[in-house]
């Protein structure tokens, strides 16, 4: 399966992420622009369900990174995921016209100072173990891998 991102693959080797911190009403927020992550797995031919199982642990992973230092003014996080989609090319400019931006995936719980998680949570999401305080909702309306 050459060409293939794995999960185990894609932690290994992330691009770098784009990500915003804010805050609303219902706490701190992390926006994740995963548009270069999903342009790389459709160039390399990774099905959608490993795509998405690779951006959930990530998605993951920036709760617990983050979680601890928002904590101090947030009892609530929510890292949201989503991409730029593209449209048709543009004749004159010859390049893609923007079609917006898409969810992909949402990752919430709440927060606290002091909280902890399992010390080996990198080796529980490579097995696909999520904390069970998280609560993780896929957008329905993601391509599929038929076409």
């Amino acid at each position: 399966m050459l060409g293939i991102v794995t999960a185990a693959a894609f932690a290994a080797d992330s691009i770098p992420q784009r990500t915003i911190t804010t805050q609303d009403r219902g706490g701190a927020v992390i926006l994740w622009d995963a548009t270069a992550n999903v342009d790389r797995f459709a160039q390399s031919g990774t099905p959608a369900r490993d795509a998405v199982k690779a951006l959930e642990t990530e998605a993951v992973a920036l709760f617990i990174r983050n979680a601890p230092l928002l904590a101090a003014n947030a009892r609530h996080l929510r890292v949201v995921v989503s991409y730029v989609q593209t449209g048709a090319t543009e004749a004159r400019y010859q390049t893609k016209t923007f079609a917006g931006v898409k969810p992909i995936l949402t990752v919430q719980g709440k927060i606290s100072r002091g909280m902890r998680f399992p010390r080996n949570w990198q080796a529980d999401l490579q097995r696909g173990a999520f904390p069970p305080s998280l609560s993780i909702d896929v957008a329905r309306d993601l391509p599929t891998d038929r076409h």
